[in-house]
């Protein structure tokens, strides 16, 4: 079974649960860092993450845009599915990442860094 992190982006219930339900292990930054979730930064986040091997779930693709981040997600052979667009609901966010679970699992199978887009009905490796 996987290791999640949901970040902020994905909702701390909808989306954790779905994948709970699925008898995987998922933690929220609420989970893990209470009170102080809303002013972390996203370097922080995803440091931890590699370094505790939990695949990162988002809804923010942004982050393979921003240096200082995606030089994290490098040293620290972070693995993270994102959403691309972020104007679905969380029913609809939930599906998609449940409905490509088979598919994140096998991608877990490799070591990172990387960064996948979960689309409807496939993931895409977007970097590196």
């Amino acid at each position: 079974m996987a290791e999640f992190l949901v970040d902020r982006s994905l909702g701390r219930h909808v989306v954790p649960n779905a994948v709970r339900a699925q008898g995987h292990t998922v933690h929220t930054l609420w989970s893990v860092y209470g009170d102080a979730e809303q002013d972390l930064a996203d370097t922080e986040f995803l440091g931890d993450a590699g370094r505790h091997g939990w695949a990162v779930l988002t809804g923010d693709m942004r982050i393979r845009r921003v240096a200082h981040e995606l030089a994290v997600v490098e040293a620290e052979g972070v693995r993270m599915f994102a959403l691309p667009r972020g104007h679905l609901r969380g029913v609809e966010q939930a599906a998609r990442f449940v409905d490509n679970l088979p598919a994140i699992l096998r991608a877990c199978d490799r070591p990172g860094p990387y960064i996948y887009a979960v689309l409807r009905d496939r993931i895409e490796r977007r970097w590196p």
